[in-house]
């Protein structure tokens, strides 16, 4: 029978008595973990110790002073077999440890799993009770700097809701449909008069109850849904996709192409890492900070490729034997005339570089790319991409070179330290699995949404986010008695080969330059269906000025392309998917960007804001209107809701006013005041200052495989 009470009241023989393992043997250790099925979730509400003052700096900005924050309530729900057991609460973190040893002391099993809703958060103020209770972490991966995902104590492991869920706790509810919702609007985050020793009132119990109630069914849930168990739950929501890929590529002994395939040094390693780029973003120079518009009512369109990386993966070639690497100058036209044939990456030193065409809305060159000793004041910039430099040198593929060969023009390019390899399509067992993932995401597209969501992660991750995982990983560690976080120094070499070694590494590295580099070819085709192309993102393109003939030819083009792989259009229900079709994803009738992921449009007089910094939730709302979108104007933190931490360590703990606290977060108000990137000055090169140029990088002065451009 379910019940809620204080943590001190409780029973806890009451969870000795089902026996609630699971067992999982480890091949390695040769040995059998028990795993405790308990679902447990724990949650803790904060309290500032004091309100927050603020002032203005010299610059006019409101600026606010931290103060410390501690716990004032904490609550922890049991499950098992789809049933709610029972949630404790209490006040003070110093008890919230005292409660989950009790918990842990008597719970079967080796490993006891204690789920926290944004753990970076709780970590930061339950850490120093924890430490003193069951010792320092015996291991703890972090993504970043304060971004735990895991960290265990040995039978007590901390795991990251979040990571899983990938969306707020109150949305991961209301999409699984579970009996306990947040209770939202029942407790008062604004009092700055809370202590340890408050009486909860009837409203604040059933908010912390919640919570975690809400917490434990939503985990409950995404295990059915995934139909997985508790003992192999993934510390993230890609860890599902991985895990499903990783089967199949097993059964189809993927490890032998991968050891074929694989770049064989680090130093080959981290030149092609250097040759990676992500999705194509980018705001047309020319209409930077312009309201564009057309006359006659008529709308512009957003067209959208259809699950890009996943197509790119079905339909275009990739190098599918190993690199060798071929000794001497090459010429443009020599890597551009084999091209079809093989794949290559290479090295590319331009000289004089400049746009062919100065009207280029979309200019690909990424300075940060270059590899070249040369200032960036010396070097016309647009957003991130070239205009013209003295000199630019960069790692790039083959398929890269088409695009920046169709753009710029050079006094001297020389392409030199060149790998090659065949072309060839992806392995079946991949491609396969990516068209399936592609056919379950159109067959739910209008059924479950929590199973059409994580269809279509899986679908994104193996298509893209497992290829473009680096192998060569930084160790990020937490000093438990500074607080501070610190990359662990580990021999690169070594961590290269024990990615190699490792069973489950089955993606060579290289498939990832080709998937991204393959993609933003696609944009750019795309791109080349309009008169006006105002702004891209990655897979998708705005203008007002689109060829619906030439965009159909696109789409045909890519069909076919999949068609010569076997992969032809999804039916669900007698409708047809076409996987990577361009199709119209939004509609507007005035639109002004002003640089990169900073965007409005109005649609059917509803304003709609893309601003990277702030939610988006609010971003229009706190906009108004598009005549306020120009560089200065200030999304206010009070408005947007968006904080920004500031984190206060303290080096023990404290017992102030009655409330025992430790290290804490503080959170307060942050604003985000829109800047235009603007275009750096032209610089002018004459032949003197080209020929210095030249002779610096040639020391040989071997011109003979130089290509001269004019």
């Amino acid at each position: 029978m379910y019940n809620r009470i204080l943590w001190s009241e409780y029973d806890y023989n009451e969870l000795f008595k089902p026996k609630a393992i699971d067992k999982k043997y480890n091949p390695k250790t040769k040995k059998i973990t028990k795993f405790s099925q308990f679902i447990i979730m724990v949650d803790t509400e904060t309290c500032k110790s004091a309100p927050n003052s603020w002032h203005y700096d010299n610059h006019g900005s409101k600026k606010y002073d931290s103060v410390d924050n501690f716990v004032c309530a904490f609550s922890i729900s049991i499950r098992w077999r789809h049933e709610n057991i029972v949630t404790l609460y209490g006040n003070n973190p110093h008890d919230c440890a005292d409660c989950i040893e009790r918990i842990i002391d008597n719970v079967y099993g080796d490993r006891v799993f204690l789920f926290i809703f944004n753990l970076s958060y709780d970590w930061v103020f339950l850490k120093k009770f924890l430490i003193n209770r069951f010792g320092d972490p015996v291991n703890q991966l972090n993504l970043d700097n304060h971004q735990p995902i895991s960290i265990e104590f040995g039978k007590l492991c901390l795991r990251d809701a979040l990571a899983l869920a990938q969306r707020r706790l109150e949305k991961w509810a209301n999409d699984l449909e579970v009996d306990h919702r947040k209770a939202v609007g029942k407790w008062d985050y604004d009092r700055t008069d809370r202590s340890q020793f408050d009486h909860f009132t009837e409203d604040e119990l059933d908010y912390i109850e919640c919570d975690t109630l809400a917490g434990v069914e939503c985990i409950d849930a995404y295990l059915s849904a995934m139909n997985i168990k508790l003992k192999d739950i993934p510390y993230t929501a890609t860890g599902i996709a991985r895990a499903g890929a990783y089967k199949i590529a097993r059964k189809n002994k993927a490890k032998e192409t991968f050891k074929r395939l694989a770049l064989k040094s680090l130093d080959q390693y981290d030149k092609f890492v250097s040759g990676f780029h992500g999705g194509y973003t980018h705001t047309n120079r020319y209409y930077a900070d312009v309201i564009v518009r057309k006359k006659g009512r008529k709308k512009g369109k957003c067209m959208d490729i259809s699950s890009s990386y996943p197509t790119t993966a079905c339909c275009e070639k990739f190098p599918m034997s190993p690199f060798i690497h071929l000794n001497g100058y090459f010429t443009i036209d020599e890597i551009l005339r084999t091209r079809h044939k093989y794949a290559y990456f290479f090295k590319i030193t331009y000289v004089g570089v400049q746009l062919r065409d100065e009207m280029c809305p979309m200019p690909v060159m990424q300075w940060d790319k270059n590899i070249a000793d040369i200032s960036e004041d010396d070097v016309q910039i647009d957003n991130g991409r070239v205009l013209s430099a003295p000199i630019f040198e960069a790692y790039m593929t083959d398929v890269d070179l088409v695009l920046h060969h169709r753009q710029y023009t050079a006094k001297y390019a020389i392409i030199s330290d060149v790998f090659r390899s065949e072309y060839g399509y992806l392995p079946r067992w991949f491609t396969d699995h990516v068209y399936d993932l592609y056919r379950q995401k159109c067959e739910l597209k209008n059924g479950d949404k929590v199973l059409y969501d994580i269809t279509k992660m899986r679908l994104n991750s193996v298509a893209y986010g497992m290829l473009a995982m680096r192998n060569v990983k930084e160790m990020i560690k937490e000093d438990y008695d500074t607080g501070e976080y610190y990359v662990e120094i580990k021999d690169r070499a070594d961590l290269y080969q024990k990615f190699i070694d490792n069973r489950k590494s089955v993606y060579p590295y290289q498939w990832s330059l080709w998937i991204t580099a393959w993609s933003q070819y696609h944009l750019f085709e795309l791109g080349a269906c309009c008169t006006t192309w105002l702004y891209s993102d990655t897979d998708s393109c705005f203008s007002f000025d689109w060829d619906m003939d030439k965009v159909k030819q696109y789409n045909k083009n890519i069909e076919d392309k999949l068609r010569a792989n076997g992969y032809e259009p999804v039916k669900v229900n007698g409708k047809i998917y076409h996987l990577g079709a361009a199709e119209v994803d939004k509609e507007f009738d005035k639109f002004k960007a002003l640089h990169s992921k900073c965007y409005a449009y109005v649609n059917d007089g509803q304003l709609y804001a893309t601003i990277a910094g702030v939610p988006k939730s609010k971003g229009a709302e706190c906009l108004g209107s598009l005549k306020n979108f120009h560089e200065g104007f200030v999304f206010t933190g009070e408005k947007t809701g968006k904080l920004t931490h500031i984190y206060r360590h303290v080096p023990k703990l404290y017992n102030k006013d009655g409330n025992i606290y430790g290290d804490s977060i503080d959170l307060i108000p942050c604003d985000y005041k829109i800047s235009r990137s603007r275009i750096d000055q032209i610089v002018d090169y004459d032949d003197d200052a080209i020929r210095d140029i030249v002779e610096q990088i040639f020391v040989d002065k071997t011109y003979r495989r130089i290509n001269v451009y004019e």
